[in-house]
């Protein structure tokens, strides 16, 4: 007779001949038990009828669960699973212990320790003191990978942070001091400019006075005359008149003796460091206890 199974191996659904002592698994190409494989059937799809109105599973059928997800490394069903222990039966420590090793993929992927050490805390306080003893070894080399992971991220942040002060104090002592005096020397030479032409507008003025007062009266002094004014009022008008371009050279000059401003970088220094020393001092601890 055909019966429903379940193959301990890779969780693959079959029917076996419960006469049979063993059967063979085509999804995995291995030989199992039949009275195995119908016990993996019946703990996880077989729900008994006082779970069906709402009655809890009993621990010893949610550690038959647990272990058959294990077999076939079923994260989503065994966090599942983990949850439901720990919502109905808090005190003890499996369940606080199962939500770690999904959190951590079986300890192989790292995660924040946050989550982890406040269900470890539980852990300590519900298991029994020769199975705490175990699981601590377990935890806190998994506790230290993570945290010599996390320092060498920070101290690669550090020397990150560094190299680009150093980079940035070379830039302004190189490039921004060579732009500044560039602008400088250019403001210069457009100051020296509209001095010099407005010595000739004044010299051409007084020269159109002369003649006026010698009573030669041209049609083109005229016209001499409204050019100059036109051209004075430009120079002493525009955006780049005398006064801004003093008070330019003057910025520039100011500017040129300031030194490299370092306290963003000092700052985001001095925080990394704090860091990294916290990390290293949590580390000690915790390869103390391993």
């Amino acid at each position: 007779m055909l019966q429903a199974a379940m193959c301990p191996n890779c969780g693959a659904q079959l029917k076996v001949d419960a006469s049979h002592k063993e059967a063979w698994c085509h999804a995995c190409d291995s030989t199992i038990l039949v009275t195995d494989a119908i016990t993996n059937y019946n703990t996880i799809y077989h729900v008994q009828a006082e779970n069906v109105y709402g009655a809890k599973a009993s621990m010893k059928e949610l550690l038959q669960k647990e272990k058959v997800f294990l077999q076939i490394n079923d994260f989503a069903k065994l966090r599942n699973l983990y949850n439901e222990m720990v919502e109905s039966y808090p005190q003890r420590h499996e369940g606080w212990w199962g939500l770690i090793y999904c959190e951590t993929s079986g300890f192989r992927i790292q995660q924040s320790l946050e989550n982890l050490e406040k269900w470890f805390g539980l852990v300590k306080q519900f298991a029994p003191q020769n199975v705490y003893g175990v699981l601590e070894k377990q935890f806190c080399a998994y506790e230290a990978g993570v945290l010599e992971e996390q320092i060498r991220t920070l101290d690669n942040s550090l020397q990150y942070a560094k190299s680009s002060l150093e980079r940035d104090r070379s830039y302004y002592e190189n490039n921004r001091r060579k732009v500044l005096r560039q602008s400088r020397r250019r403001d210069k030479r457009r100051l020296f400019a509209k001095l010099f032409w407005l010595i000739v507008g004044l010299i051409s003025l007084l020269v159109t006075i002369m003649l006026f007062a010698n009573s030669m009266i041209l049609v083109g002094i005229g016209g001499v005359i409204i050019t100059w004014i036109i051209f004075l009022y430009g120079v002493f008008t525009n955006e780049n008149r005398i006064g801004t371009l003093l008070r330019s050279i003057r910025d520039s000059n100011e500017q040129l003796s300031l030194p490299f401003d370092s306290r963003k970088y000092d700052q985001e220094i001095r925080g990394l460091e704090r860091e990294i020393s916290v990390k290293q001092q949590k580390l000690r601890q915790v390869r103390a206890l391993c």
